[in-house]
């Protein structure tokens, strides 16, 4: 397999029609800033092993209110596979009448008392953001592979839940593709290009913890920050001995060195800003995703002037209620106790 080179060549459904064992994901995460308000959009299909129940295709949709956290939800539907068509030479993805292409989102949801609509636009992505190694996305050899077609956009459009409408007006997001045929034993991820000081700065940060020989590894740390209009990648296999960092639900410590720039921060979220869903790996095991898009981050910058000096701030940047973050594994947090509802077929 080649290494995706455009947002259009990213987006293509990896799945094909009677292959089993396979999952894939496309989600958008984004704030409507003026209401400090989160959203989570994921479009996504299963294909159980084989043996397994027959193949299906889900959207989901979750709502998150900084400033009232009691009104957080999240709703998700199940669709039969048939309902699921892709285009592969202009990316569009449709699950009913569910549409996802490499600028444009629009969907609906109806059911258990609730109604949700959305339609928004973006100006697409010129280049694609790799989460792991090159190398992975060659060869067979991770059990899930993600990518960010569009790491740093902003939207257009509405949202509108139960008759309040959220307009957005540039407001920021992203959108994320990820397949393969396990979830990690655990991981966390992040998300933010909202940051109070610079609004062009861009943080994406995944950790990852697998098994192997029914051994856990140390997780794997990799990291993406956009700063004073410089790309820092620790992305790749000889960047892992430069980035740290330990998390558990609610905290992600991190920490990444490029010469003689050092970032150091946290990332947190109050346990009554996350939903948790339930996941299904395609043999059956479930994985449980504590997630929200209204956390906090605080990345500190530090220089030196050369490989034996001392090291010296330079600068914080701050994300309030406007950072994406979630936290999962094998075991469900019983923390985290506003759950994402299935609608009844």
């Amino acid at each position: 397999m080649s290494v995706p080179r455009t947002p259009e060549q990213a987006n293509r459904l990896k799945w094909t029609k009677g292959r089993r064992g396979h999952y894939e994901v496309y989600y958008l995460t984004f704030n409507h800033l003026k209401s400090k308000s989160g959203f989570w959009i994921r479009y996504t299909m299963t294909a159980p092993v084989q043996g397994g129940p027959e193949p299906w295709a889900q959207i989901w949709f979750s709502y998150f209110n900084y400033r009232e956290p009691e009104k957080n939800f999240g709703l998700t539907a199940k669709y039969p596979i048939s309902a699921l068509h892709a285009e592969h030479s202009d990316f569009q993805l449709l699950i009913g009448h569910n549409g996802l292409s490499d600028g444009r989102a629009a969907g609906r949801i109806q059911g258990l008392g609730r109604t949700v609509e959305w339609d928004f636009r973006f100006i697409p992505s010129e280049t694609v953001h790799l989460h792991l190694p090159r190398m992975l996305y060659r060869v067979h050899l991770a059990d899930t592979l993600a990518l960010c077609p569009h790491l740093d956009v902003y939207l257009n459009g509405r949202v509108t839940i139960d008759g309040q409408t959220f307009e957005l007006k540039n407001d920021p997001g992203n959108q994320t593709h990820l397949w393969g045929e396990k979830h990690a034993e655990r991981w966390a991820w992040v998300h933010c290009n909202a940051f109070a000081e610079d609004r062009t700065a861009t943080l994406e940060g995944l950790s990852v913890q697998i098994k192997r020989l029914g051994v856990p590894l140390p997780p794997f740390n990799f990291l993406f920050l956009r700063y004073r209009g410089k790309d820092y990648r620790f992305t790749e296999l000889h960047h892992l001995a430069r980035t740290g960092g330990k998390f558990e639900t609610g905290l992600w410590q991190i920490r990444a060195q490029s010469g003689n720039t050092l970032f150091k921060g946290e990332i947190s979220a109050r346990f009554q800003d996350m939903v948790c869903a339930e996941y299904a790996d395609p043999d059956g095991d479930p994985a449980w995703c504590h997630n929200t898009e209204a956390g906090h981050s605080a990345i500190r910058v530090y220089r030196r002037p050369h490989p034996l000096g001392s090291w010296r701030h330079e600068d914080t940047l701050t994300s309030l209620a406007t950072t994406h973050v979630e936290f999962a594994g094998r075991k469900r947090d019983p923390r985290v106790t506003r759950s994402i509802e299935v609608i009844p077929s």
